[in-house]
Parts: C-alpha cells; sequence; structure tokens
C-alpha cells in the first residue's frame, strides 16, 4: 500500500466517500499543492470545521456567498464557505453561479497553476435552486480545467449519485463530468447497493470488490487510467 501525499499534477480528481468527508485525505491533497505554488479555491457546503482551520492554519481566508468578487481572492488558498446563506432565499442559485463564475474568471486570468475543490458537488444539482445556467457552467468548467492549467477536485460525492441525472430532460451531466476525471480515490465501500454501483462504473472484479470492503478510515483505491492502487494517508 502506497502512502499518498497529494498530487501537484493538473487535472481532475474524484474523491469518492459513501458515509464521511475524507477531511485529512483533502487536507494532504491541498497542504501538496501549496507547497507547488497552486492557488486554491474550495468551496464547502457544510461549515465543515476541519476545513475552516486548516484554512486558517495556511494562512489562508474564508469568505462567504455574500461578499465573494475577484478582489477577494488574494491569498494562495481561500475557504468559500457556503452555508452561512439562507439557501431559501430566492436569489440562492444566482449567488452559487456568480460565486463559481468568479471563480472561474480568475483562475483564466492568472498564470500559474489552480485547483478548485468542491465539496460535496450535489449542491449545485439540488431541485431547491439548481439552474441550468449553474449546471452548465460547472461541465464547462470540468472540461475546460485542464488547458486552463487548473484541476478540479471533488469530494464526498456518493456512489448512489452516479446513477442520478440532473438539468435539462435526460442530460446525463455525471457522465459528462466523468468523461474529464483523470483519477478516482474511493474510501472504503461497505453498503451493498453502494458497492454494486461503484463495481458496475468501475469494472471491479470480486478480489477488488472485497479490498474495498477491507478498507481501513485512512485507505483507499487510487484508479487512473484503468489501473488502481491502495493508498493510505494520515490520520
Amino acid at each position: 500500500m502506497k502512502s499518498y501525499n497529494g498530487t501537484s499534477d493538473v487535472g481532475n480528481i474524484f474523491i469518492i466517500s459513501e458515509n464521511t468527508h475524507p477531511a485529512c485525505l483533502v487536507q494532504a491533497e491541498i497542504e501538496t499543492r501549496i507547497k507547488d505554488n497552486t492557488k486554491i479555491f474550495l468551496i464547502s457546503n457544510e461549515g465543515e470545521n476541519e476545513y475552516i482551520e486548516h484554512c486558517k492554519a495556511l494562512q489562508g481566508e474564508q469568505i462567504s456567498l455574500l461578499n465573494i468578487d475577484s478582489s477577494s481572492l488574494k491569498n494562495s488558498y481561500t475557504v468559500l464557505d457556503i452555508v452561512d446563506s439562507d439557501r431559501l432565499q430566492a436569489d440562492f442559485s444566482d449567488r452559487l453561479y456568480n460565486a463559481l463564475h468568479t471563480i472561474w474568471e480568475k483562475v483564466q486570468s492568472e498564470s500559474g497553476k489552480s485547483a478548485i475543490y468542491l465539496n460535496n458537488i450535489y449542491s449545485f444539482f439540488d431541485a431547491g435552486y439548481r439552474t441550468s445556467e449553474c449546471i452548465n457552467l460547472l461541465v464547462n468548467i470540468f472540461s475546460k480545467a485542464k488547458q486552463n492549467n487548473c484541476s478540479i477536485v471533488v469530494f464526498n460525492w456518493k456512489p448512489v449519485d452516479f446513477t442520478k441525472k440532473y438539468g435539462d430532460g435526460d442530460i446525463d451531466y455525471t457522465s459528462k463530468i466523468f468523461n474529464n476525471v483523470m483519477t478516482f480515490v474511493i474510501t472504503a465501500i461497505q453498503d451493498y447497493e453502494n458497492m454494486r454501483i461503484i463495481s458496475d462504473v468501475f469494472h471491479l472484479t470480486e478480489n477488488e470488490e472485497n479490498l474495498l470492503k477491507s478498507l481501513k478510515s485512512n485507505e483507499g483505491m487510487s484508479i487512473a487510467n484503468q489501473s488502481y492502487e491502495l493508498i493510505y494517508w494520515e490520520k
């Protein structure tokens, strides 16, 4: 099993979790990229203390959905915490779109590597405030991130969500995003239905399924180029 110290490569990454937020894994990713002079943007919709405190420890900044503009994105590490905004307000989807749009404009206008981390990407697809404009922007960023020297890192995308379709009609946005992912990291999977979905999507053998079931909380399976390796990270 290989020690995982994060990656500074440009390329989209999926971190798939059945139940919990893999905070330590995400933080290892972020620390590696900051050391590599990568500019970090993290959008969290959970108000996770681990990420806020981690941001402060690395001299980053925390801003709310209400206050974001290009001039506020000055630090090498920014946490955009959207949990402090009232999701019931009519303009919440507009704020979410504007936040993502502002970050993307910043990425395109500056030189050097950058990475956008998205906690629970289905914030953008929630029936209460999803818009086709926001979803299309998200898909566009996934497809164009690498050519702009940027990585998109998604974490806590639950396996059951692979089976859902979002947006207008029967457009499968999940597949559109999947096609632009370089590396998948899957944490321990115990639920039978989640395992079935994961196995179908990644064409796992019975042995690989058993390995996933046996993983500890700080271990995972990394899948890239149709091959896999087991990894672990510090708790």
